[in-house]
């Protein structure tokens, strides 16, 4: 079989591509599927309102805090590894939802599902950047399909369940299974490709160089808000820990960051 630089057949490529493709609908179906059984979770459960927003909530502040967390060790720590993890939420905590008793099993099994999101989004577009350094706009246009084939075919099973057989929500968490042990199958035996920044020999400090002081702030701000308002803190204890942070940061990597990415 061909081969790339690093000793990936093509067969290993095709593999891992469609793992992580795979990985992203499961994340794609969650939210769509999410999005359909909130209410009843809302009735069996007696969510009010604001439990709702918060399950909800969590869905998506563990998500992106995932990606920027995981984007930043993922090279180092390997990506095979980050994608067992990844499994690993999304397993335990389909288990914790069809389990749940209460607000806070619900509460818990969609921040495990969050973590497990944001880890395969953190890991599938280098891995496929990696495995296609030749053509990699082509390659990452199809693997971003993922989403929304991941959305109608999640979105349109979960509705087929609930009109067709009168399921209860669980059968539609339950079937979220399948594109999870789906990626989780397709990547037994395989080896994940070397990133191109650790094969090039560009040292960590290097890379967070381009973020910058004002690249972290940006991200900071928004995770640091939402952990202050979890514990009852104003926002702007977010803001200042956001500040602190990036300016030390910024100072480290001797970067403040491009300032144009305040008006994007």
């Amino acid at each position: 079989m061909a081969s790339i630089p690093g000793g990936l057949s093509a067969g290993h490529r095709r593999a891992l591509f469609w793992a992580c493709f795979s990985g992203i609908a499961a994340t794609a179906a969650v939210f769509a599927v999410r999005g359909q059984v909130i209410g009843d979770w809302a009735r069996e459960f007696g969510l009010t309102e604001t439990q709702k927003g918060e399950i909800l909530g969590v869905g998506l502040w563990p998500f992106a805090a995932a990606i920027v967390a995981v984007s930043m060790i993922a090279d180092r720590v390997g990506y095979g590894r980050c994608m067992v993890f990844a499994l690993v939420c999304h397993v335990s905590s389909t288990i914790v939802l069809l389990l749940a008793r209460d607000y806070w099993w619900l509460y818990a099994g969609t921040f495990l599902v969050s973590i497990g999101n944001g880890v395969v989004q953190a890991v599938a577009d280098p891995v496929v950047a990696s495995m296609y350094r030749h053509n990699k706009t082509t390659w990452l246009n199809i693997l971003h399909a993922s989403w929304p084939a991941g959305m109608v075919v999640g979105g349109a099973a979960g509705i087929a369940l609930e009109a067709g057989g009168g399921l209860d929500w669980r059968w539609r968490i339950g079937m979220l299974l399948v594109p999870m042990l789906l990626y989780g199958i397709l990547m037994i035996g395989h080896r994940f490709p070397v990133h191109e920044r650790i094969a090039a020999g560009v040292s960590d400090r290097e890379m967070f160089r381009e973020t910058g002081a004002i690249g972290l702030f940006l991200v900071l701000v928004f995770l640091f808000g939402e952990f202050a308002r979890l514990l009852g803190q104003p926002w702007y204890a977010g803001v200042v820990g956001a500040v602190i942070c990036s300016g030390l940061f910024g100072w480290v990597t001797r970067s403040p960051g491009r300032p144009v990415f305040l008006v994007l």
